[in-house]
């Protein structure tokens, strides 16, 4: 017999979409979707990556770079505006170069008792999540110390990131 009104399409089942929802969940707590390695911010992440920057260690470098500008404009006026900027860039750079030192010492942190428990050797950020941050804390700041700070500004800043990052 010929039905005039079909049934609409209910959808997928119930435990079809229980299925897909713990799939995406358990890619999600893994961080891998699609085979490729996703970013995730989480709020406990927030708080790691913040710990990868050494915040206190970047904040006596920034109050060090503020002072040297301080010294600097008695003899050589520069804008507020513009020196604001250029030490947004450098505490972004050195937040980088704090991110990029625990990539390169995290076989160190894990033996240590006073840094067994830092994000990386802690297992609660991976070595790429801190990779990409570290690049793109680094390139953001290195743009801004360029185009608000000068080319000379940056590349100090630049060998300042090599220095301790790789170096130290």
């Amino acid at each position: 017999r010929h039905n005039r009104h079909p049934r609409p399409n209910p959808g997928p089942s119930p435990n079809k979409l229980v299925s897909v929802l713990a799939r995406a969940a358990a890619a999600a707590k893994s961080d891998k979707i699609g085979g490729m390695m996703m970013i995730g911010l989480s709020l406990p992440r927030v708080g790691d990556f913040w710990a990868l920057c050494k915040p206190r260690v970047v904040a006596l470098i920034t109050l060090t770079a503020a002072a040297g500008a301080g010294l600097a404009a008695t003899k050589h006026p520069v804008q507020p505006a513009a020196l604001l900027i250029a030490l947004v860039g450098i505490t972004l750079v050195a937040a980088a170069a704090a991110a990029f030192n625990c990539l390169v010492e995290v076989w160190l942190d894990a033996r240590m008792n006073r840094t067994k428990n830092r994000p990386l050797p802690g297992g609660r950020l991976t070595r790429m999540q801190a990779g990409v941050f570290a690049a793109l804390l680094g390139a953001a700041g290195l743009w801004l110390t360029a185009h608000f700070g000068g080319i000379l500004a940056a590349s100090l800043t630049a060998a300042a990131l090599f220095g301790y990052a790789v170096v130290y």
